[in-house]
């Protein structure tokens, strides 16, 4: 299903379909028909919501193989390393959209408040009969107004959007997946990991996020200890290996260009860094994965 490139594609919206205004709806069964190269390892910069009602698919997530079932929704998050194979899904549907199209109504945190929207993560989801139906009508309706040259198309998307993804949390909180309320705590090590994610490259001193997000190094420690029970210096280091272990796997990228796409001044400190934190060197651990 994957096939290694010189370096790792980054899809976006509009390698499906040009002028897509940020959002997309395709029906699943023609995805990896029509998008063939869709098959292929690659990250995405959007987030995507799965759901198969008839049939069945496969997805890789970061090397993890998803068997995507009848009557069940996946959720990805922008960031992973995926590779899709939707043919034998007879009935479904693929949403895909970027963070500005949501935020151009709700503010840039509001997604964070939905846990099956998470950069490098998954969540999946079996449907209860009606939880089928409820679905099933609203992707009706957004298919109807996608479709449309309506002029607030657009708004009444960015709507429907809200509607499903707060269902789904309301799914999680009935399975005990998601607590109810998040504190102050929760909500700040949530914008520490947003923080991260764009500025991991150049930036891996815990000072400088406290210094954003105007809180002191010693509380940004305790809430990420308290809430993820690591250190916030681990989840910066943790985040810079996952970025390493992908371009490892998934590229022809050389240990001295990854070195470099990582912001590491020398190739043997990124060495030193990775065999710490992996156990491995970074030839050995390609080596060892290798597809």
């Amino acid at each position: 299903m994957c096939i290694k490139t010189v370096g790792l594609p980054v899809l976006t919206l509009s390698d499906f379909i040009t002028g897509n205004s940020g959002f997309i709806l395709l029906p699943l069964q023609e995805v990896t028909k029509q998008y063939e190269w869709i098959r292929n390892a690659h990250k995405q910069s959007f987030y995507t919501i799965l759901f198969c009602k008839d049939g069945t698919g496969q997805l890789t997530v970061d090397q993890q193989l998803i068997s995507l079932k009848e009557n069940s929704v996946i959720c990805l998050g922008p960031g992973s390393v995926n590779s899709y194979d939707f043919n034998a899904i007879r009935n479904g549907w693929m949403l895909a959209f970027s963070e500005s199209f949501f935020s151009m109504r709700y503010n840039d945190n509001v997604l964070y408040n939905f846990d099956c929207l998470k950069y490098h993560k998954f969540c999946q989801q079996d449907l209860c009969k009606e939880e089928q139906e409820e679905w099933q009508f609203y992707l009706k309706l957004m298919n109807r107004e996608y479709k449309s040259n309506n002029q607030d198309a657009r708004s009444v998307l960015r709507s429907y959007m809200n509607i499903i993804l707060s269902i789904l949390n309301r799914i999680n909180d009935r399975k005990g997946i998601r607590k109810n309320i998040k504190s102050e705590k929760d909500k700040k090590v949530t914008a520490f990991e947003q923080l991260v994610e764009k500025h991991f490259p150049t930036k891996r001193l815990p000072s400088f996020y406290a210094l954003e997000m105007h809180i002191s190094v010693n509380y940004l420690n305790r809430i990420c200890k308290e809430k993820r029970g690591i250190s916030s210096g681990d989840i910066i280091r943790n985040r810079i290996v996952i970025e390493a272990e992908r371009l490892l796997l998934h590229t022809f990228l050389n240990i001295s260009e990854i070195s470099y796409q990582l912001g590491f001044e020398s190739v043997s400190y990124f060495v030193t860094f990775f065999k710490k934190n992996t156990g491995y060197s970074p030839y050995n651990y390609r080596k060892h994965n290798k597809q």
